[in-house]
């Protein structure tokens, strides 16, 4: 993008702060902003989050997964990009509600993992650090060993559900609605 993606402006608001208010509204207890440490990033002062550097710079959404969850003090962790201006607080509710007491949960778009908005127990921050040592940086890899072994399950979203994993990667995804903030 040229610039960090979490100050998009979706619907009045930016990426962010939507994707705050909506895990406050969804009922979230803890709220984790992973940064990377080249573009520190803040937090709207109104929201209860705190900012988690990556702790290995240059290693893409592993290494923020990996921080958010050795940050985290709850034994699951909803990682969501901030890419996904369509998710919804529905969809979150899904989300959840396909984790078992054992298991966390990655949803399965067009038969591809989407590892980037996903519950993982925080044990799995053991395998994400192993990972980026050994730089494999692909979430991808982890959520399918995640699968592999048990400690996550792969839930296959409704093609009616489809768009809430629409990611912004690129600025001509903007045309279906983002704006830049100046």
């Amino acid at each position: 993008m040229g610039f960090p993606k979490s100050r998009l402006i979706v619907e009045g608001e930016t990426l962010l702060r939507r994707q705050l208010r909506l895990l406050l509204e969804a009922g979230a207890s803890e709220i984790l902003v992973s940064v990377n440490p080249e573009f520190p990033e803040s937090t709207p002062g109104d929201f209860p989050a705190r900012v988690v550097p990556d702790r290995i710079r240059d290693s893409g959404p592993l290494a923020g997964m990996e921080a958010l969850l050795r940050a985290s003090k709850a034994p699951w962790v909803l990682i969501v990009a901030v890419d996904l201006p369509r998710l919804t607080i529905g969809f979150f509710q899904e989300l959840l509600h396909q984790r078992t007491p054992t298991t966390g949960v990655v949803p399965v778009l067009g038969g591809r993992l989407e590892p980037l908005c996903a519950v993982y127990p925080r044990e799995a921050a053991d395998l994400a650090t192993k990972f980026l040592e050994e730089r494999r940086l692909e979430a991808t890899a982890l959520a399918s060993i995640g699968i592999q072994e048990g400690w996550l399950r792969p839930w296959t979203v409704p093609e009616s559900a489809r768009e809430q994993l629409t990611n912004w990667n690129n600025p001509w995804d903007l045309q279906q609605g983002g704006q830049t903030q100046s």
